[in-house]
């Protein structure tokens, strides 16, 4: 069976989920994700770098929807990254792969 090459879309909050998926071992998969952050304050370098390195040749693309998944929520360096990890997945018209979208709703408890 051919391993699937997965890129986590995440906002920083939920990196324990994040790396819980990455250390289960039933899990096959070839991980195409961003462990660590891009030193750049300029966001658009910040998505090409991304594009470029993890999501091109991403086979499927995870999705992890926390509490402060929405964009105005969280931290403001990412307030704008997941929308745009999304756009690239579903509106890339020179993308050579279509990848798989997977959106995984995250535990988390309302104050």
């Amino acid at each position: 069976m051919t391993k699937h090459k997965c890129f986590i879309s995440f906002k920083v909050e939920d990196k324990a989920y994040k790396e819980k998926i990455q250390a289960n071992k039933n899990i096959d998969m070839i991980d195409k994700s961003l462990n660590e952050p891009i030193d750049s304050d300029n966001p658009d370098y910040v998505m090409q770098k991304i594009r470029d390195d993890n999501l091109k040749d991403s086979s499927v693309t995870i999705f992890l929807i926390g509490s402060v998944s929405a964009e105005i929520i969280g931290k403001k360096e990412q307030y704008y990254i997941v929308a745009v990890e999304l756009g690239h997945h579903i509106f890339d018209p020179c993308s050579k792969f279509i990848a798989n979208l997977i959106g995984l709703t995250l535990e988390f408890s309302q104050n």
